[in-house]
């Protein structure tokens, strides 16, 4: 199984092969968080803390959980809005269809939506943005030393 790297690397494949909606622009995927986004709309993503590894004596189960912010630009309700309907399906089936990101994790589905209505704020400047939380199961089996 994979590594966080490796997680991160199959979500920008995923990301880059989202077809835009109509009358939207494709998609820009930073790999890297940048200081500031410069592109709409872009996807950053940015891996959280993770919640507890388990350990048996056969596996070993890491979660991971990723923040897949998808930014329009500078903070304006009304665009927003627009486009965040537009983009949200998309975004729901390409990763809906990669349940395991191409064999890189055992799971991986987005279990939580913020559509941040007051703004998004990411380097200090605020944004229209909407956040997928993506959470990745990676179980793999070890043999731990006695």
């Amino acid at each position: 199984m994979a590594e966080l790297q490796a997680i991160i690397d199959e979500i920008v494949i995923i990301q880059n092969a989202i077809t835009p909606p109509t009358d939207e622009k494709d998609v820009t995927v930073y790999d890297e968080p940048p200081e500031t986004p410069t592109v709409y709309p872009s996807f950053i993503n940015v891996e959280r803390d993770t919640e507890t590894i388990e350990h048996s004596p056969s596996f070993m189960i890491t979660p991971y959980i990723i923040d897949m912010h998808l930014v329009f630009g500078a903070f304006a309700k009304k665009y927003a809005y627009r486009s965040k309907r537009k983009w949200l399906q998309k975004v729901r089936d390409a990763f809906a269809a990669k349940l395991t990101l191409n064999a890189t994790a055992t799971s991986a589905m987005i279990l939580e939506l913020d559509f941040h209505p007051d703004g998004f704020t990411y380097g200090g400047v605020e944004y229209d943005a909407t956040t997928f939380t993506l959470h990745a199961t990676v179980k793999e089996a070890v043999a731990f030393a006695t």
